[in-house]
């Protein structure tokens, strides 16, 4: 509709959203979200699936993608054009799963095939005992291979906010976005804490007050 809009003459920009995650600040993200729940159930299996290829997840803090919005609508010169707002630095689904136990979770990494069989026989036994439980029918027999996401162009989104905006490595957001599920009781805090990210754990196990804690235990 936006391109029909366009070819008659009608001035229209139009912003494409990469896979939006938690504030870069606070941690604060909607832990209902597909990348919260696996991040848990995974937590929760004591395993997760081995990941061949680069499986490139584009994470965009949603700090970022609001400030790039703003400053893209306010730009005289944004007006009648298209703009992938994506994280140009894409973070694998092997270097999210190695983030679980570099923060101290115990964590085998097992073929895919054997981790499917070992959630859907958790999730047969308990639907409780997993967050993946409800969304098991998500994982097809091949969807390791479904995961190659397309290379968006960004050229013209960092020409136009010309550094007055940046998106931030996903790496070290990492340790911000697990402390705010410890915070906010999303998951519990792993019994190895002796790992070499640099983690104030004093501070999260007394928490933070402007974390609210999010619907889902």
């Amino acid at each position: 509709m936006s391109m029909n809009a366009r070819a008659r003459g009608i001035p229209v920009s139009i912003y494409r959203l990469g896979y939006v995650t938690g504030d870069a600040t606070s941690g604060v993200w909607n832990t209902d979200d597909f990348l919260c729940r696996l991040l848990k159930g995974c937590i929760q299996l004591k395993a997760a699936p081995q990941m061949e290829g680069n499986n490139g997840i584009d994470m965009s803090p949603v700090d970022y993608v609001g400030k790039a919005v703003v400053a893209l609508v306010n730009s005289p010169s944004s007006l009648n054009k298209s703009y992938h707002i994506v994280n140009p630095n894409l973070f694998s689904y092997s270097q999210l799963f190695q983030s679980i136990s570099d923060f101290g979770y115990p964590l085998d990494i097992i073929p895919y095939s054997h981790w499917k069989s070992v959630l859907e026989k958790t999730s047969s036994e308990n639907s409780n005992s997993n967050v993946l439980s409800s969304v098991v029918s998500h994982f097809s027999e091949n969807w390791p291979q479904t995961l190659h996401n397309p290379k968006y162009d960004v050229s013209q989104v960092v020409k136009e906010l010309n550094g007055r905006v940046s998106c931030p490595l996903i790496g070290p957001l990492l340790v911000t976005y697990f402390s705010y599920f410890i915070q906010s009781g999303y998951v519990k805090p792993p019994e190895n804490s002796n790992s070499h990210l640099k983690i104030d754990w004093e501070k999260i196990g007394q928490g933070v007050e402007m974390l609210t804690r999010t619907n889902r235990s």
